[in-house]
């Protein structure tokens, strides 16, 4: 399991805040559902307030370590949340319930829109063993102290919604700032950044920041924004070179497996 660290950034506690919110909805509604008449108070709902209280909690702690479990809880509230709502307009309970679960939903929606950043949860191409198709970056690192100034090579993995996942094999401090750089593309990338979380997958295999890209000037943006556009053509390329991999492969099998002679 990866160890991660995290420096609590601004929406990572609006991620917390929603989180809260759907957990308050949802206690709510189930209590308002005994003034409806759809549930009774009696010893089988304690022991679901009980249960509700225990998922929560494990839910909050697998946010706050930014623990994969996160999405096993997200997916099971997801499609209760749902349910529920579907069930207040097929049988037309109450207004008030109505509102009670969709605002539950929405609040639920843009936590995990917030969580699927790459500063929490990078998408990473672990079941691609090629590293030839695995859409990654080779970049420049650069730390800044004073007039001392570091260079690492790592990876990128991953760049969204100006945050990127960067894979190095040196211990660098939560909130430190640094500089990534890369001419893989043909034209010189400089990207300002600050390091968000950190994770260790596995010994040996570097360490995994996610950082908060510095796009505030527009010729930052312009160079993020150019930037970004070319590394979705990575992907794309890299995708058509393993389909092409693929297809030659199963055509040097087919032409082998025709040239085999009989028993």
């Amino acid at each position: 399991m990866a160890k991660a660290e995290i420096q609590l950034n601004r929406e990572h506690k609006q991620a917390y805040y929603l989180q809260m919110y759907s957990m308050i909805m949802t206690f709510v509604a189930l209590n308002f559902e005994i003034l409806l008449g759809k549930e009774s108070l009696d010893l089988l709902h304690f022991i679901k307030m009980l249960l509700w209280a225990l998922f929560f909690n494990l839910f909050f702690k697998s946010l706050y370590r930014l623990e994969m479990s996160f999405w096993m809880f997200s997916l099971f509230l997801f499609f209760y949340l749902g349910s529920c709502l579907v069930g207040t307009l097929i049988h037309r309970d109450s207004y008030v319930l109505f509102y009670m679960y969709m605002t539950a939903n929405v609040a639920l929606w843009m936590e995990l829109y917030m969580m699927s950043s790459p500063i929490f949860f990078p998408r990473t191409s672990w079941w691609e063993y090629d590293f030839r198709f695995r859409s990654e970056l080779k970049i420049d690192v650069e730390i800044h102290t004073g007039a001392q100034v570091e260079s690492f090579t790592g990876r990128m993995t991953d760049i969204r919604r100006q945050a990127a996942c960067v894979v190095l094999f040196h211990e660098i401090p939560k909130k430190k700032k640094i500089i990534i750089k890369s001419t893989d593309f043909g034209y010189p990338v400089e990207l300002k950044a600050v390091v968000i979380s950190k994770r260790e997958y596995s010994f040996g295999r570097g360490l995994t920041y996610g950082v908060k890209l510095l796009v505030k000037t527009p010729a930052e943006k312009k160079m993020f924004k150019q930037f970004h556009h070319s590394w979705r053509q990575l992907i794309l390329h890299k995708l058509k070179m393993k389909f092409m991999h693929l297809t030659e492969h199963h055509k040097e099998k087919k032409k082998d497996s025709n040239h085999e002679l009989p028993y």
